[in-house]
């Protein structure tokens, strides 16, 4: 083989090897951001547990709060209104759990009683 032919291949490999490396870098970052919603998704869970639980539930207004170690990074706001039914039992409770970057929200909502 001529020095060129070396060269080519050369150039050929290290375009795919790079190829490679960014998928695998793009692959870490989406599997990070995957668990970052999944710990959300556990977390306002939990929240919204705990908030039916409490059996006190108001007809209108807004309860907000931060969760435990390890992950008081993580808040949380819970906002209470009529559910827009003909009676006054239900209570629609959105709450919304926000992450460490502040940019990741996570919204679910129940109906309570």
């Amino acid at each position: 083989m001529t020095l060129l032919e070396v060269l080519v291949a050369m150039v050929i490999v290290t375009i795919g090897v790079l190829a490679v490396l960014q998928s695998q870098a793009a692959s870490h970052a989406l599997l990070r951001r995957v668990q970052s919603h999944d710990r959300l998704a556990i977390l306002a869970e939990g929240a919204m547990e705990r908030i039916v639980a409490r059996r006190q539930t108001p007809a209108a207004g807004r309860l907000a709060g931060r969760f435990d170690t390890p992950n008081d990074d993580v808040s949380w706001t819970a906002v209470f209104r009529p559910a827009g039914v003909d009676t006054g039992a239900l209570v629609r409770i959105d709450l919304s759990v926000t992450g460490p970057d502040g940019g990741v929200t996570l919204g679910t909502e129940r109906y309570w009683p």
